[in-house]
């Protein structure tokens, strides 16, 4: 048999391009095989991301919200969510309508002793405080901050045998124009230009808070006095300011037998205005809003419980602190 050259040509050329076409396909199955396994790398290292960003989320909210604070030149942060989760002293403090003074670098000031501050703020993150882990000393010391800070459950956390009485407005007093609710703990009074009215408390306190949220009538004149009297000289009607008890008028004003409409501090805001009364060895002092406005009255008797006088309409709630 004759020998054709040209199809052993065609026969090698076709071996050869089989060759090639296999080593081809190996490198693009070598190829495919790296891309699945950078592919799959993305998408772990994407999933790591996404749980760290997550997480970043959950611990770390809008920067706006972020609250800095210097405490006797010590640096605080943290957000005011946390702060807002009870109605405390920071309550008052991060309001619009509260002028808190702060540092060259913005954050709030405290001139307070900062050993304790971070106890607080750690406090506010996960409502969990371990008194296991401090002296007594330390545990009255931190009692003192949450007293000073009004942080009731942590008041009541580090000392469960301390029992806040419930503050109440008495049903003695209720006219035509007073109608209570909440348990006896909030007031609202019809407002009536011809006619004054009073209201006190069912027992005596050391300290309490009165939550304003509204009061009608001019802020010159005042229209709601908050103060101490002696229960058996209170009058539903009348001034007893004049005669018994010591208050201050909310224009600012003290007001009580030796008194004389004594200046004192600003007219209180027509909403939103919270009161600390302090009554202790008969010295009553104030505070509004968070700041301590000092000794309004001295050598009262002992026998006084907190009293109102009103002259205006107005709305509040009360809350026994001490």
């Amino acid at each position: 048999m004759t020998h054709n050259p040209v199809s052993a040509s065609i026969v090698d050329l076709n071996n050869y391009l089989d060759s090639i076409l296999s080593k081809v396909q190996e490198v693009k199955d070598q190829i495919n095989e790296e891309l699945e396994e950078k592919l799959e790398e993305i998408r772990k290292e994407q999933e790591e991301l996404d749980a760290l960003s997550n997480k970043m989320r959950q611990v770390s909210p809008k920067v706006k919200s972020i609250v800095k604070f210097n405490v006797g030149g010590q640096k605080f942060a943290t957000t005011k969510e946390n702060l807002l989760s009870e109605t405390t002293f920071f309550t008052a403090l991060l309001s619009e309508n509260f002028d808190a003074e702060r540092d060259e670098e913005g954050a709030v000031f405290l001139d307070k002793d900062p050993k304790h501050f971070g106890k607080i703020l750690n406090y506010f993150r996960d409502k969990k405080f371990h008194t296991e882990r401090l002296s007594e000393e330390e545990k009255n010391e931190v009692l003192e901050e949450a007293k000073f800070y009004q942080i009731h459950s942590l008041i009541r956390l580090i000392k469960p045998s301390i029992q806040i009485p419930s503050l109440q407005f008495s049903t003695d007093f209720v006219t035509q124009r007073i109608t209570l609710s909440n348990n006896n703990t909030s007031l609202t009074v019809i407002d009536d230009e011809h006619w004054s009215c009073s209201m006190i408390c069912t027992n005596t306190a050391k300290h309490w808070k009165v939550v304003i949220s509204r009061i009608d009538g001019s802020s010159d004149s005042g229209g709601l006095m908050i103060g101490v009297a002696p229960k058996e000289f209170m009058r539903k009607q009348g001034l007893n300011f004049e005669k018994t008890g010591y208050f201050l008028n909310s224009n600012g004003y003290l007001c009580g037998p030796t008194l004389k409409g004594k200046e004192y501090a600003p007219a209180l805001k027509k909403t939103g205005c919270i009161v600390d009364c302090i009554y202790r060895n008969g010295t009553l002092s104030f505070k509004v809003d968070g700041k301590d406005l000092g000794v309004a009255c001295t050598n009262l008797p002992e026998n006084m419980i907190p009293a109102f006088d009103f002259f205006h309409g107005c709305t509040l709630s009360i809350e026994q602190i001490e």
